[in-house]
Parts: C-alpha cells; sequence; structure tokens
C-alpha cells in the first residue's frame, strides 16, 4: 500500500535516487522475513526513507521505540567536517566538553552508528539527514548508560559512561544554542542580515525597516 502511493500519487518520484520499482522487489522478501513487529515496523522506517523526502515519517511504531529507547544523554552532538562533534553539553557532570569528538557509542564505531540511523530516517538533504542522525546517535532505554569513546581537546582517546536522563520529548533537545551579536544588522558589505532563530514576531516589521 505505501510503495502505490508513492508510485501513482508522488510528485517528486523522479527525484528518488532509485528506480521505484525496484525498491518493491528488494522490500517485498524483507517484509516477508519479518518475525514480529519490531522487525516488522524496522522495515517500514527503512521502506520511507527510500524515499528521500523529509515530509515522509513512521507513526504509531510504538514496539520499534520501545527496543530502541526515547531517552538521550544530556548531550548534544553535530556532524562538522565529516567528524561528530560536542556542540552542547546540558549536565555539567557528564563527563564530556564542547568541541570534543565522538568516536565510537555502546562499543559501535561512529560511522556505522551513524549509517544504521540514516537506512531509517527519511531527509530531502544530506544536510537534513545530517541533523536527524545527529539527533537520534545516543538514544537508548531511560537512565541506561550511553558509553561512549571521545577524543578530548588535547588528542587523546578516553571513555565515558554517561546516563541517558534526557527525553527526546524535552524541547531543549531541540532548542539552537544561542550566538551573540545583534539579531539584525546590516553588514560592511552592505548585505542584510538576519538570524531567524532567534528574531521574535514582533520585531519583523523593524527588521525590513532596517535592511
Amino acid at each position: 500500500r505505501f510503495w502505490n502511493v508513492i508510485n501513482y500519487f508522488f510528485p517528486y518520484k523522479h527525484l528518488i535516487e532509485e528506480p521505484w520499482n525496484g525498491v518493491l522487489t528488494r522490500y517485498i522478501p524483507k517484509f516477508e522475513a519479518n518475525k514480529d513487529a519490531v522487525d516488522y515496523q524496522t522495515t517500514l522506517y527503512e521502506l520511507a526513507s527510500e524515499t528521500h523526502d523529509s515530509h515522509v515519517s513512521v507513526r504509531n511504531a510504538n514496539k520499534f521505540w520501545v527496543k530502541l529507547g526515547t531517552f538521550s544523554a544530556p548531550v548534544r552532538l553535530s556532524y562538522i567536517e565529516k567528524q561528530t562533534v560536542v556542540t552542547a553539553v546540558f549536565d555539567g557532570n557528564a563527563g564530556v566538553k564542547v568541541g570534543e569528538v565522538v568516536t565510537a557509542i555502546d562499543d559501535v564505531p561512529i560511522k556505522q552508528r551513524r549509517e544504521y540511523f540514516a537506512n531509517l530516517l527519511p531527509a530531502s538533504t544530506p544536510q537534513s539527514l545530517a541533523s536527524r542522525v545527529d539527533y537520534s546517535l545516543l538514544l537508548g532505554p531511560k537512565d541506561s548508560q550511553a558509553k561512549l569513546s571521545v577524543r578530548g581537546l588535547d588528542g587523546t582517546t578516553r571513555n565515558v559512561s554517561v546516563p541517558r536522563t534526557l527525553s527526546m520529548d524535552d524541547p531543549k533537545v531541540y532548542e539552537t544554542a544561542q550566538r551573540p551579536g545583534p539579531v539584525v544588522q546590516v553588514l560592511p558589505s552592505g548585505f542584510g542580515y538576519v538570524d531567524l532563530e532567534r528574531l521574535q514576531v514582533a520585531e519583523v516589521n523593524q527588521m525590513f525597516e532596517t535592511i
């Protein structure tokens, strides 16, 4: 049913990397091989990711999320210059610092863990996919220990265990780090610059007047 919807009604099928017919022939055996609800829901996520469209999502896949876990360590990771970098720490006792590089999570090399989530998350662009993967990397059961291999700012590598205490429903997971400087300004080059993540609705009219 999902395949048919994409095949007959999806307006951007020409942008999908692989011919959609090939997706059908690959996924029929995958679904036939599913042994339980977790397998089935995981395969649904994989199928959804084949659309390469950020608007596609899988909902009510509760068995999948119970197995994976919906709590993260109180740390934000970002993909920067092909490395997974700590960009925010919400708990001073987490044992990691902003700027350090995570090389493995739960004894799985970071490249392999990124590939696992990349195969489950639909995304329209490589940047969108990297961002979605970033938010998923540390997921696990509540209060379980996320075992991190971290390369410090001095270049040495150490192992750190951080409890997963941050629910993915917590708004701070998605908050953007506050940047210094004016929200609206005209740069020396003459271009107007607006930080849209900090701009408030009441400031919009003045923004247009400024730029």
